[in-house]
């Protein structure tokens, strides 16, 4: 982490919110201004956007097959199974 992000995030996490800084004022420190160009920032976002969509793809099918076997109740053999396959995923 750079010193300008650990100076930035000081500030923010500064206890008495009489001497932290306002959030505009926040928007004018020097980490904003080395910050990367909206271009790039943007392929970074998008590339973020669709793990986040993949990972939770991934979660929703967990929790929908967890409840198919809560509901029917499997054999142990089988739940165990199903874990080393979610597992293998991971």
């Amino acid at each position: 982490m750079s010193d300008d992000a650990k100076a930035l995030i000081s500030k923010m996490m500064t206890p008495d919110q009489v001497e932290r800084p306002h959030a505009k004022d926040l928007l004018n420190d020097t980490w904003f201004n080395k910050a990367p160009s909206k271009e790039f920032k943007s392929a970074v976002m998008k590339k973020y956007q669709s793990n986040l969509k993949q990972f939770n793809a991934k979660l929703l099918l967990q929790k929908v097959t967890q409840q198919y076997l809560v509901q029917n109740m499997i054999e142990k053999q089988e739940a165990e199974e199903l874990v080393n396959v979610f597992e293998a995923f991971d």
